[in-house]
């Protein structure tokens, strides 16, 4: 049975904000998953929509989609936290229209119980669900990649929204249909914080009609780059870029992406998308996992990933 991957994602604390915070956090929710269901549509299986109170719900091809748009959603909120949960699995109740509020199975059971675990924890902004040794590995890997754009200052979270929506990251398995609507994603964010307050993203408002998307940066050509050159070629000129759209110093942007470690967030990306690609793999043909953690199973056990009768999927032992 094919394998999906359910994205449930929730507001942290939502109910300390005031009324008005909470519906325009709400509001630049719905704008946003609209821009992003479009940018990531050949990877949607169920466009991401609001489910219930504070929660949206998505159900994608693949994980690192899924993950991909977690991503580019947290980054358009910040500096709000959102908690999610990324279930792999079945999707065994289909029901037409692909409502994802509408469809059920393993998938969303996993992705409920991830979210569940990452709202338990804390500390981690996501974690992720497969029914196999897998999951503390990829919950590890996504979470300490989102735990990079976290700890950024806002002139820093800024830059890297703004390289983002130039030069962002899309899935190697994928072609997007159309380019990412990059100003009305800009506008939602400017709306949401201060748009009385200057910043690069206001000056690069006030020049849009002269900017395009540079193009969009897929997950293998940036490991080939890093691995080759050392370097991803989008961020080796983007201060002399952004200096003649903003106004702001070369030598100011430059330290806004070492200090905001974009080129290290971008990169971990990448390796969160191998990592997820070299999993499947597995859940599909079972091999040698080295980094099983199971105490009745020994490292390097191999493992079959196969649907039980119940539509469970749970990973079992093979040979």
């Amino acid at each position: 049975m094919d394998q999906y991957s359910a994205l449930i994602v929730d507001i942290v604390r939502s109910r300390s904000y005031a009324p008005s915070r909470r519906s325009a956090l709400q509001d630049l929710l719905i704008d946003t998953i609209e821009c992003l269901n479009d940018f990531f549509s050949p990877g949607i299986v169920a466009p991401v929509m609001f489910s219930a109170g504070d929660e949206v719900q998505g159900l994608f091809a693949d994980a690192g989609t899924a993950f991909l748009y977690l991503r580019f959603l947290m980054m358009t909120t910040s500096p709000c936290e959102l908690s999610a949960g990324i279930g792999v699995g079945a999707w065994s109740v289909r029901i037409g229209g692909n409502v994802s509020t509408m469809q059920d199975g393993p998938a969303y059971h996993r992705a409920r119980e991830a979210v569940a675990a990452a709202h338990a924890e804390k500390t981690d902004l996501v974690q992720c669900r497969c029914g196999s040794d897998d999951d503390w590995f990829l919950s590890s890997l996504m979470a300490r990649t989102l735990d990079l754009s976290r700890s950024r200052s806002m002139p820093q979270d800024e830059l890297a929204f703004a390289i983002e929506l130039l030069y962002p990251l899309y899935p190697d398995n994928w072609n997007p249909c159309g380019p990412l609507d990059w100003q009305r994603l800009l506008e939602l964010k400017l709306s949401f914080e201060q748009p009385d307050r200057e910043s690069l993203l206001t000056q690069i408002h006030s020049e849009r009609a002269s900017l395009d998307q540079r193009s969009t940066v897929h997950l293998e050509e940036l490991v080939w780059h890093m691995r080759e050159l050392k370097r991803e070629p989008a961020l080796r000129g983007i201060s002399y870029e952004l200096e003649h759209i903003s106004g702001f110093s070369r030598q100011g942007l430059s330290r806004l992406v070492l200090r905001g470690q974009v080129a290290q967030e971008r990169t971990s990306v990448a390796v969160v998308q191998r990592a997820i690609s070299l999993a499947e793999g597995r859940w599909r043909n079972g091999i040698w996992l080295p980094f099983a953690r199971s105490s009745n199973r020994p490292y390097g056990c191999r493992l079959l990933f196969a649907e039980r009768e119940d539509g469970t999927g749970q990973a079992r032992p093979c040979g």
